[in-house]
């Protein structure tokens, strides 16, 4: 789920010397509030693609997400910082599969409780 940045067809792009920093957010409540939109936004792709949930997405993916943010990532060398993007990165995995499995329930619900019924006049 990215946004796509549109230029006009006579942009002339350059590399730059150094680094850029780039802030997304302003703050961890900010951070938190995205991972918890695009959570949202991924689990109804998944369910449009016909994605299914299983155990391994619900609660171990999210623990190999915190991981590979904190650990592998390096986020550990971020401090207090790192460590609270590895719990956004865990919670938007676990949100994720959880509304999706929320979303096939309730699909599954709907098509249970639709009435099945032929009209003939």
């Amino acid at each position: 789920m990215h946004e796509t940045l549109l230029l006009p067809d006579d942009t002339q792009m350059q590399r730059t010397d150094g680094a850029m920093h780039h802030y997304s957010v302003k703050d961890s409540a900010e951070c938190y509030a995205k991972a918890i939109y695009y959570a949202r936004l991924s689990a109804e792709k998944y369910l449009n693609s016909g994605k299914k949930v299983n155990m391994v997405n619900l609660y171990l993916s999210p623990v190999f997400s915190f991981v590979k943010s904190f650990i592998l990532f390096g986020g550990f060398r971020d401090g207090k910082e790192g460590l609270d993007i590895a719990r956004i990165t865990y919670k938007n995995k676990w949100l994720k599969y959880h509304y999706l499995l929320r979303f096939e329930n309730t699909r599954k619900k709907k098509q249970y409780l639709k009435p099945n019924l032929a009209v003939e006049y």
